[in-house]
């Protein structure tokens, strides 16, 4: 998208909209992941079920499986950075459009231990995890010159998240809009622009609402309206953005 002034009030906007994010999310995630599930699963499944058991079957069977097995990581890392790509290059920094350059192999150069961590300690290195991503993130954005810095530590985040995390599950996740307050206050309150600070005016009972419309929504279209409401969050997001 190409970089320059856009109008508009606020420090930081959000202009996507619901409709590019569904094309988006048809050609770019839900499209790769599916021809991986038929070449990597299905095939093989149809094999299985001709050779009825036969070792046959399943020796011509273990490549595709591997293939998909890989096919799959490769997909959800695709899948990943486009999503990235669509938030940031949607976002306006003080007039100003962002770009994000991110690939996937960066994805794993850069990423790709942090999550085998994440994996291996069952999600309790988030808030490091987070803070690694931001910086990966901020890392791979420009905005029309200048760059983004995150310096956040992840050991103020450990109480906060997990906490967040106990009582959005004690509470159905009616907990969620205040827990993504807490969030988007560490995230923000620990950016940087060129030196410039950013921070994040917490309002819990209006991201609510809008989140209980989201929802609503959402079942009403069984789960069509995802997009538009994902855009919802990240306006309301940017418009508390100081």
């Amino acid at each position: 998208m190409p970089a320059g002034p856009v109008g508009g009030s606020g420090r930081v906007q959000f202009v996507g909209t619901g409709g590019a994010l569904i094309v988006m999310y048809i050609l770019h995630v839900l499209l790769p992941i599916m021809g991986v599930a038929i070449l990597g699963f299905g095939i093989p499944a149809v094999i299985m079920g001709i050779a009825k058991g036969e070792t046959w079957g399943f020796i011509i069977s273990l490549p595709f499986y591997l293939v998909g097995m890989v096919g799959y990581i490769g997909a959800i890392l695709y899948a990943t950075n486009k999503m990235l790509g669509f938030y940031w290059e949607n976002m306006v920094i003080e007039g100003k459009r962002c770009r994000y350059y991110g690939t996937p192999m960066d994805l794993v150069k850069d990423m790709g231990v942090q999550y085998l961590i994440l994996a291996v300690t069952g999600g309790l290195y988030a808030p490091w995890f987070i803070c690694k991503m931001k910086k990966f993130v901020y890392s791979k954005v420009d905005v029309s010159g200048e760059r983004l810095e995150f310096n956040g530590d992840p050991s103020a985040l450990v109480g906060p998240y997990f906490m967040g995390l106990i009582l959005c599950i004690c509470t159905f996740y009616i907990y969620m809009p205040w827990f993504l307050n807490t969030i988007y206050e560490f995230d923000w309150g620990n950016t940087s622009i060129s030196g410039r600070r950013f921070g994040f005016q917490k309002d819990p009972g209006g991201l609510f609402g809008t989140w209980i419309l989201v929802a609503i929504l959402n079942s009403c279209t069984g789960g069509i309206y995802a997009p538009w409401g994902m855009c919802k969050i990240w306006e309301w997001e940017t418009q508390h953005i100081q």
